[in-house]
């Protein structure tokens, strides 16, 4: 029995990471870029556990546009859950003709579970995580689910911002029992 239940769970993370990762040339990996080191790890990221009505995903990132070649920025995607949350994959779309993804970082997400950011994508950044057997997924309330560090590689005039593909093919949230759950997306822009 608990082997079967493995053998899902793991059919399950890897149907997670193939929709996330799409199908580039390069290998998928659970790791956070072309150097082979893992995504970094933040000290836990408290959460405020006061549920709200809905749940909402927003992107904060900084209005690029009075920086500078060589300047690094963070992009958060930050959460408010009405409950439970044990998946999540998504990708974060970027135009590489102005910023190239330098890091990520996990933030709520439990350390029991597995999760990824692929940082060699040329076009967006796909991350997802998953519960294992046993584990609890990120409670209700409100905190960080990542963060990813951007370079600015070329004058930001005109450049896009980086957002979060709301397409419901690659953007998921599933509860314990595996069930979808609906959310608003929001984009917020915050000075530097």
């Amino acid at each position: 029995m608990r082997l079967a239940l493995f053998a899902v769970l793991a059919a399950a993370v890897l149907a997670v990471a193939a929709i996330s990762c799409g199908r580039g040339n390069k290998p998928s990996a659970f790791h956070g870029g072309p150097s082979g080191k893992p995504a970094a790890s933040k000290p836990e990221t408290p959460i405020d556990t006061s549920a709200p009505d809905r749940n909402t995903l927003t992107v904060v990132s900084p209005d690029i546009a009075a920086m500078s070649a060589g300047d690094e920025f963070d992009v958060q995607l930050k959460f408010e859950l009405a409950e439970e949350l044990y998946q999540m994959s998504g990708r974060l779309v970027y135009d590489r003709r102005f910023v190239q993804p330098v890091r990520a970082s996990r933030g709520a997400v439990p350390d029991s579970a597995v999760f990824f950011a692929k940082l060699d994508h040329p076009e967006f950044v796909p991350f997802a995580f998953t519960q294992t057997n046993g584990g609890r997924g990120i409670p209700a309330g409100k905190g960080e689910i990542l963060s990813v560090m951007f370079r600015i590689i070329a004058d930001p005039a005109g450049a896009p911002r980086v957002r979060l593909l709301n397409d419901a093919q690659f953007l998921h949230l599933r509860n314990g029992k595996r069930e979808r759950l609906s959310f608003d997306l929001e984009h917020r822009t915050v000075a530097q």
